[in-house]
């Protein structure tokens, strides 16, 4: 799966987990919850029987963040070499 430099189109495929972007604290919510595709894809679902995680980003890393833009083609992917 490829979202580079386009938008994710949703729902996303059923193999990638949705994100309920909150924690296990009232009001401990996700800054990126409106810009993450695993996030806003639960509106698009239709009675998919997808795994959820209450946050997939635990840590300020967001490894498991999927923006609805796309993510930004690398530098060395702009200039047509390889990433």
């Amino acid at each position: 799966m490829n979202f580079t430099g386009t938008p994710p189109i949703l729902p996303l495929p059923e193999s990638v987990n949705r994100c309920l972007a909150h924690g296990e604290m009232k009001n401990e919510w996700c800054e990126r919850r409106y810009q993450c595709a695993c996030h806003e894809t639960i509106k698009h679902d239709r009675s998919l029987k997808t795994a959820t995680a209450y946050r997939k980003c635990t840590s300020d890393l967001y490894a498991a963040y999927i923006p609805l833009e796309g993510f930004q083609p690398c530098e060395e992917e702009e200039e047509g070499r390889p990433a």
